[in-house]
């Protein structure tokens, strides 16, 4: 409420000192400010589409920028499995959850990672429908020839049970998310 009287009084954006006031606001209707707090008696919190767009992508990278912060999450697949999880099942506008879950990440290009058979890569290509499977590269030491990149959503694949088992060091085994839907996310929105 601060920041957007600081931004109502510096004559700023319209669309910008909304995107201020309703960033915390929950798609279903939870979170905060209450309206009654600047001068809109009997008014509460606003939901789905009476929450600002702006505020609606806002309040997602606000939330993802917390999840990459936060020391128990020390690497994006851990923020972003956290993201798509039920945890936060009505904070999002869906269509915009759905395309931060498919705009970031979890193994970003040029990750050092390390394969369920002990093989070192490198991820060389995202997979925006199932993040959790990339295309690698095998990193093999004192190899002439050059390695073949293995996409890591193909069924061969699957079925072999390959997959990341640690990026940045750090155990990544757990870590499986995917974006509703575009069905879904539809229906949810509407």
């Amino acid at each position: 409420i601060a920041g957007y009287a600081m931004l109502e009084r510096a004559n700023a954006p319209a669309a910008a000192r909304q995107a201020v006031l309703m960033h915390h606001q929950h798609w279903d209707g939870s979170g905060f400010p209450s309206f009654a707090g600047i001068g809109k008696p009997g008014e509460g919190a606003p939901a789905g589409d009476d929450i600002h767009v702006f505020s609606r992508i806002v309040h997602a990278a606000n939330t993802l920028d917390a999840l990459m912060e936060r020391s128990d999450r020390r690497c994006a697949a851990h923020a972003m499995h956290a993201f798509a999880s039920s945890t936060f099942d009505g904070w999002f506008d869906p269509v915009v959850r759905r395309a931060a879950i498919r705009a970031v990440p979890a193994f970003p290009v040029g990750l050092r990672v390390t394969l369920t058979d002990s093989t070192p890569a490198v991820v060389v290509m995202p997979n925006r429908d199932q993040p959790c499977l990339p295309t690698v590269r095998p990193i093999l030491e004192g190899k002439a020839e050059p390695c073949t990149d293995i996409n890591l959503a193909t069924q061969e694949v699957v079925n072999a049970g390959q997959r990341i088992a640690q990026a940045e060091g750090v155990d990544v085994s757990d870590v499986d998310y995917a974006p509703s839907p575009a069905s879904q996310v539809v229906r949810d929105a509407a």
